[in-house]
């Protein structure tokens, strides 16, 4: 008789969190936001989190030449918490990709 697994087979490969926080962190200092997300196979919001991280950052140098610098400080600001934010967010995109591909054996997205 055969046996059959109760679990299904993996054909993709893991995703490592720690690898995608990295890249995240890493290309998120050189102004490149969603590179890790990119990693996990989320392009269309990778490539968001690119765009919305050069329209903060252009905006900040815009407002920063005009003479405003408070709010400058605040765009800035604004583009740091999407650096860190992103990060976290890739991790847990990592994790759920990662159990999803275990429990049904085929991609999530």
């Amino acid at each position: 008789p055969i046996q059959s697994s109760s679990s299904p087979i993996v054909t993709s490969s893991m995703k490592n969190p720690g690898t995608a926080v990295l890249i995240a962190l890493i290309a998120g200092i050189f102004g490149f936001q969603g590179i890790g997300h990119l990693y996990l196979g989320k392009v269309a919001y990778g490539i968001g989190l690119l765009l919305l991280g050069w329209t903060i950052g252009i905006l900040a140098l815009l407002v920063l030449i005009g003479g405003g610098i408070a709010m400058a400080v605040f765009l800035w600001i604004v583009g740091i918490a999407l650096w860190i934010w992103q990060a976290h967010n890739a991790n847990k995109l990592a994790k759920y990709y990662n159990e999803y591909l275990v429990q049904k054996g085929v991609t999530p997205w």
